[in-house]
């Protein structure tokens, strides 16, 4: 049996570390949810006045949840310095920074390979067009569509790279700068075939279809994803929340989506 646990929960809007904490708790004990979810995604509750990320990823922790289920969705955007003084914060708490961290595609290549030199055991998510972005506004501002601007970015960061490391003569570095790329999953397919066999793809905008759209703009369900080729998917309310005006609680949702996947899987198997 293949692994079926694909899910990057994240936890959202969250204003209280209390609460957040009690959610963890709360999902991590339910068999369904267990089933699906392989990653913790914090993005919001990183920033919450009670508590500060490091803190509360200590925290986290502490309720048994494994380092590598740990994501980090910093989207690191700054200068070298800073992304490292940011992840410095982090490493005291997560022994080798085994997790995953979103950098933006905007960061120089030095940030990358100096990443990469301190922390061998991160795995970096590339973070590019995101999926409140409608093609349109995306053609609008780059003169591409989010899957041709998501591949050239991907692209240049690498290409800048390698670029730096022979101009520095590195002598020890990865060969790539970055692990996986964040992606909706209406640019799958044409990724997938450009640079699906570098990278792996984390997909958000997952959206079934008992569920509302919510504030994704291109969104996808999660067995058609996994079909074009997701690694990891992103699954928010569908988990937690379900579609109340039609019906679907959100333990009904899970077990959906835990059907959805299981058929993926099993199709996958019977070829």
């Amino acid at each position: 049996m293949m692994n079926q646990k694909v899910v990057a929960w994240p936890i959202d809007g969250l204003k209280q570390s209390g609460e957040i904490l009690a959610k963890i708790k709360e999902m991590t004990s339910d068999p369904e949810a267990r089933k699906l979810i392989s990653y913790i995604k914090l993005n919001d509750a990183l920033h919450n006045l009670d508590m500060s990320g490091p803190r509360l990823v200590e925290e986290i922790m502490k309720l048994g949840i494994p380092m590598q289920s740990l994501f980090l969705d910093l989207k690191l955007p700054d200068t070298n310095g800073t992304n490292l003084n940011i992840l410095e914060k982090y490493a005291q708490v997560i022994p080798e920074m085994q997790c995953i961290v979103t950098i933006h595609a905007i960061c120089s290549a030095r940030s990358f390979v100096e990443i990469r030199q301190k922390y061998p055991y991160l795995r970096l998510a590339l973070v590019s067009t995101l999926t409140d972005m409608t093609p349109e506004e995306c053609m609008k501002k780059y003169g591409m569509t989010p899957e041709e601007k998501i591949a050239k970015d991907a692209t240049d960061v690498q290409n800048s790279y390698i670029d730096y490391i022979y101009a520095k003569e590195i002598k020890k570095h990865k060969n790539l700068a970055f692990d996986m790329v964040v992606c909706s999953g209406l640019e799958l397919e044409y990724l997938d075939q450009k640079i699906g066999v570098y990278f792996s793809f984390i997909t958000a905008g997952i959206r079934d279809t008992w569920m509302a759209a919510g504030q994704q703009e291109r969104t996808i369900g999660v067995a058609d994803a996994l079909e074009k080729g997701a690694d990891i998917v992103v699954l928010g309310a569908q988990l937690t929340k379900g579609n109340p005006e039609k019906g679907i609680s959100a333990a009904e949702s899970r077990r959906r989506t835990a059907e959805e996947i299981d058929r993926f899987f099993r199709t996958k198997e019977a070829v």
